[in-house]
């Protein structure tokens, strides 16, 4: 997460999945710290476009979210949690 303004993030999501390396960017606001933090991002594949959206909150250094996947019509599906820690 890097800052692109006043409790404004770009994000970049890069995992593995499938064997298949995949990237995702996108836009986050809220708090690094504690609090609240929700956002979107988007795949780099040009054949499968994916966007989702994730909301969660940051306590003692760990952000804990759900995400959704957001279809082409728009709706939205939830797809899990997710919980990523500071290793420091």
């Amino acid at each position: 997460m890097t800052p692109s303004g006043d409790g404004q993030w770009s994000v970049a999501f890069s995992f593995v999945w499938e064997d298949e390396p995949h990237v995702y960017h996108g836009q986050a606001a809220g708090s690094l710290e504690a609090g609240l933090l929700e956002g979107t991002a988007k795949n780099d594949d040009d054949d499968h476009k994916l966007s989702f959206r994730f909301s969660g909150e940051f306590e003692d250094g760990t952000f804990r979210d759900t995400h959704s996947y957001v279809k082409d019509d728009g709706t939205v599906k939830k797809l899990g949690t997710l919980t990523l820690s500071d290793p420091r």
